[in-house]
């Protein structure tokens, strides 16, 4: 795999995998098993296909666009405005939750050492990405490769820590049905990433198989 393979996979999957998995447990719990892997399997068929669709536009058009862009060139102005519309309040909802949950973790992290307020802990949080924006968009699919390896590594060792708490039962509930719809929402959140796909063809090049 070269290079610029490794950094489109790294800004690819770092654009999927992300604050939506933390969800996923409670998701679990909530609907039982049953329901949750119908959702799962359901849920990812439908993106992929989704990913695809938009990669099969991406690969007819000529230049380069973001999403609003191919709505605009195809849809006209309405389906611009309400592509660009989503896709903003989209970013925007995404945002919000990577800060609630960044600062929520720092605090625990530091939790004994420092006393830190929520807002304090959502700056500590920020300022970091922010500062790695400034340094420059270029760096963004090196640095995505490097987070998903530190963040792959963290997620093993909490599960290897929590091994010794693992309660079977929990997974193997039948759960509510009132619930059953729960996990669609969250699968959704949890596998998008759909921006993520004419920025990763661009590191490609316009060749469909790569």
């Amino acid at each position: 795999m070269n290079r610029k393979i490794l950094r489109a996979y790294g800004l690819y999957t770092g654009g999927v995998i992300g604050v939506g998995i933390f969800g996923l447990p409670a998701a679990l719990h909530a609907s039982g098993i049953v329901i949750f892997v119908v959702s799962l399997l359901s849920v990812a068929a439908l993106v992929w296909f989704i990913h695809r669709s938009l990669l099969e536009v991406v690969i007819a058009t000529n230049g380069k666009h973001r999403l609003p862009g191919y709505a605009r060139l195809y849809l006209g102005s309405g389906g611009f405005k309400i592509a660009a519309a989503a896709n903003m309040l989209g970013l925007f909802g995404a945002l919000i939750a990577y800060l609630i949950a960044g600062g929520t973790f720092l605090r625990l992290l530091f939790e004994g050492f420092l006393d830190l307020s929520p807002a304090a802990a959502t700056i500590g949080y920020a300022l970091p990405g922010a500062l790695l924006l400034l340094w420059g968009l270029r760096a963004l699919p090196t640095l995505e490769v490097v987070i998903l390896g530190a963040f792959l590594l963290v997620l093993t060792l909490l599960s290897v820590a929590a091994i010794p708490h693992f309660d079977v039962q929990r997974v193997l509930s039948s759960g509510d049905p009132v619930d059953a719809l729960l996990p669609y929402g969250v699968l959704l959140f949890s596998f998008w990433g759909l921006s993520m796909v004419p920025e990763t063809f661009e590191l490609v090049g316009r060749k469909k198989k790569r």
